[in-house]
């Protein structure tokens, strides 16, 4: 028994283990079920896209055709002059922020020692945005 762990979460670990032996499979990340772990998860992401869409406000001012929206946790700012838009917004079950951009493409983040991390290279989100959009976000 594993503290902290459910028994059913445990026997669907066994059963993964079995269903996969023998072969080679991706190393999977252990995401947490209960509850608390998925409050920490909404809070730590919500308060990540009001950041960005704080610092995202700030570019309203240089740019007159950006356009900026944050709904139901998922946050667009959009250039309507070259019809490019970047999308963020949080996965809760996966417990990640999604990022699609008409420059990089779709990303993954994973919420690694403070930061929010690519879960391909582990690229900060921040850097991207930085990169990207030119934004100063320094959140998570």
């Amino acid at each position: 028994r594993v503290p902290g762990v459910t028994t059913m979460a445990c026997r669907q670990i066994m059963i993964r283990s079995v269903a996969t032996a023998g072969r080679r499979a991706a190393p999977r990340r252990w995401v947490s079920s209960s509850r608390e772990a998925e409050m920490r998860f909404h809070k730590v992401a919500d308060e990540t896209l009001e950041l960005i869409l704080n610092s995202s406000l700030h570019l309203e001012d240089k740019h007159d055709d950006l356009e900026t929206e944050l709904a139901s946790g998922v946050l667009t700012i959009k250039f309507e002059s070259s019809n490019r838009a970047w999308v963020i917004n949080k996965q809760a079950p996966n417990q990640q922020i999604w990022f699609s951009s008409p420059l990089s493409g779709p990303a993954r983040f994973e919420l690694v020692d403070g930061a929010w991390r690519h879960t391909r290279d582990a690229t900060p989100l921040a850097k991207i945005l930085r990169s990207e959009l030119d934004l100063d976000y320094d959140g998570p």
